[in-house]
């Protein structure tokens, strides 16, 4: 369960003093995800591969000399800890230093 995961609970009670079995329904309350910004700044031509980590999971391996945004966001859905919502883009200059975010 992440945040932004709706929770219901039955919890079934039998008291063997009594004929009788107790039903306990409870909603959790659900907390609402809050956006982010991170930033990853590396060298654009980077041939050598890197992973992101998010809450304990680990994307597979991406290139910075050839992954896309879309790679990266992609990657980064495929994580259970990440429930859609991603964006990714690069800012760049001439020097071939870019930033993901």
């Amino acid at each position: 369960v992440v945040a932004g995961d709706q929770v219901e609970l039955d919890v079934h009670v039998r008291d063997h003093r009594q004929h009788e079995v107790q039903i306990v329904a409870v909603n959790a309350v659900e907390v609402p995800t809050v956006p982010e910004i991170q930033r990853l700044q590396v060298g654009v031509a980077d041939a050598n591969p890197f992973t992101l980590k998010f809450r304990g999971q680990t994307t597979g391996n991406l290139v910075a000399a050839t992954a896309t945004a879309a790679d990266i966001e992609a990657a980064l859905e495929l994580l259970p800890t990440i429930n859609g919502g991603v964006t990714v883009s690069l800012e760049g200059d001439d020097t071939g230093q870019g930033e993901w975010f």
